[in-house]
């Protein structure tokens, strides 16, 4: 379908720091298709399956987040 794969999805989790990576993107992706596939077939578990995984997104954006405002004040202190 276009994406990166079990591979990209491994990298992308692991630079988010959930380790191992290998181990949670099937994890999330058979996640995301169940709770698809349930969403599709109008049923309350296909929700709850899909909001299943939200509990990791705040702890995991406010890592991101902290550092590329890192990454930003790097920048302009080697800017100036």
């Amino acid at each position: 379908m276009g994406g990166y794969g079990l591979s990209g999805t491994a990298d992308w989790l692991e630079s988010l720091g959930l380790h191992p990576g290998q181990r949670w993107a099937p994890i999330a992706g058979l996640g995301e298709f169940g709770g698809g596939m349930l969403t599709a077939g109008a049923t309350a578990m296909g929700i709850v399956l899909t909001e299943m995984q939200m509990p990791v997104a705040p702890e995991t954006q406010q890592k991101v987040s902290s550092e590329l405002q890192g990454q930003e004040a790097s920048a302009r202190s080697a800017n100036v």
